[in-house]
Formats: structure tokens, C-alpha cells, sequence
């Protein structure tokens, strides 16, 4: 099984546009949940909000369940983590300052199994020890928008 597969998206301006647009006027309602990296939100005010992402996961035949913003506001990245289940795929979603930034992903012994600059969406596989390491050139804050769905998009992971 793979740890990520990028995905085409056509409509990612507008995503992110939208995001930022939700989360600029939606701060003082964001709650730091994992490390002060990971804001649990209002997913359905949110979805109700972006409507370009609500459609874009229609077009990959997935259901928004839940949505949140993960931020990176320092240099020191994003520590050695797994996501919590019980999905294994999310979508991550770049919104703001993703280049120059590069997530890990680890086996269970620390060896680097894949890594990538998320520049486009990605599924991926959030079961796998992950970080984001982000370099002394890279802008920031780094946002990204996770998305869980009743559905998990773990055919995208397989291997070809």
C-alpha cells in the first residue's frame, strides 16, 4: 500500500480560497486539539462554506463527514505523528504556504518510506508515521485542510 497518491484538482483556487476565506473569519472559533497543530472545526458550517470542495469530493465519489485545518506556524514543522482512526485515508488539501515544506512518512523502525512537497491534494495514509519538516525558505503559516468522509478512499492507496 502506498503512503499517498496525488490527485488532480482543477478547482483548487477556489478551495482555497474558500478556506481561507472560512478560517480568516472563523479564528476565535478554532480549537488547537493535537499538538497546536491540528484545529478541530465546525465541519458542517464549514462544508456549508466551501462549496468548490463539497463538489471537487463529489467528483471522487466521496461524502464529506469531517473537516479540519491543520497549521503549522513555526519552523519546527510538525512532530513525528499517526493520525487517529478509524479511517486510514484522509485528503489533505494544501491551502496556504505548502511549498517548500515536505511531509515523512516512517516505518515502524524510523526509515523513511516515501516523502513529499503537497502541493496538489493528496490521499494519503494517515496510519503511517508521518511528519512535516518544513524548510528555512518556506513561508508560513503552512495550512492544510484534512478531510475524513463516511467512505474511506483506501483504493487509492493501492498499488498499481
Amino acid at each position: 500500500m502506498k503512503c499517498y497518491n496525488e490527485l488532480i484538482c482543477n478547482t483548487l483556487p477556489q478551495i482555497q480560497q474558500e478556506s481561507l476565506l472560512w478560517i480568516n473569519t472563523h479564528k476565535d472559533e478554532m480549537i488547537p486539539y493535537q499538538g497546536n497543530f491540528w484545529y478541530k472545526i465546525n465541519s458542517i458550517n464549514f462544508i456549508q462554506n466551501c462549496p468548490s470542495l463539497v463538489s471537487y469530493c463529489q467528483s471522487l465519489d466521496l461524502k464529506l463527514r469531517e473537516v479540519a485545518i491543520l497549521i503549522a506556524e513555526d519552523r519546527n514543522g510538525v512532530p513525528l505523528h499517526t493520525d487517529e482512526g478509524p479511517l486510514i485515508s484522509k485528503l489533505n488539501i494544501p491551502i496556504l504556504n505548502t511549498k517548500n515544506t515536505i511531509t515523512h512518512w516512517y516505518d515502524k523502525n524510523n526509515n523513511l518510506l516515501d516523502s513529499l512537497e503537497v502541493i496538489k491534494p493528496i490521499i494519503f495514509n494517515s496510519s503511517i508515521p508521518h511528519k512535516v519538516k518544513i524548510n528555512e525558505n518556506a513561508q508560513l503559516p503552512r495550512i492544510v485542510l484534512a478531510c475524513m468522509f463516511f467512505n474511506d478512499p483506501i483504493d487509492y492507496l493501492k498499488n498499481d
